[in-house]
């Protein structure tokens, strides 16, 4: 038997076997329509790659110029809001919001303190419970 190594692979030819010769390179025939196969799907893959990245990159750009819009959109928005608080409508709107607010505010005091009272309420169920 004859061992060569050719490409850092080893590959045994058996002498005087012919038909194992034959079958041995089928073998290797084979592997090597796999490999070939295997590369050429990837390099289809790496076809679609690069137009969906490009069009990624196109709309992540898209994205951020609409983000820029939206920021400038919202300063000009606050200081025309600025501009209009010392303007009369501005009052009677603000009135209209503290009092709103007022109301809000007053709301979320009784909320806290009932959730203060059945937290409490419920700590003195559990300690009735383990005792």
């Amino acid at each position: 038997m004859v061992t060569k190594f050719s490409d850092q692979v080893m590959v045994s030819w058996p002498t005087g076997d012919s038909n194992r010769v034959e079958e041995l390179q089928t073998a290797q025939i084979a592997a090597l329509q796999v490999q070939v196969s295997r590369l050429d799907n990837i390099s289809k893959n790496s076809v679609f790659v690069d137009p969906v990245r490009s069009t990624q990159e196109q709309l992540y750009a898209h994205l951020i110029a609409i983000r820029e819009g939206m920021h400038k959109s919202l300063v000009e928005a606050i200081d025309t809001a600025s501009s209009v608080k010392g303007s009369a409508a501005a009052g009677t709107e603000k009135s209209a919001i503290d009092s709103e607010a007022e109301s809000l505010r007053a709301e979320n005091k009784k909320l806290k303190y009932r959730v203060t009272h059945l937290l409490r309420t419920i700590d003195e169920l559990d300690s009735a419970k383990t005792n």
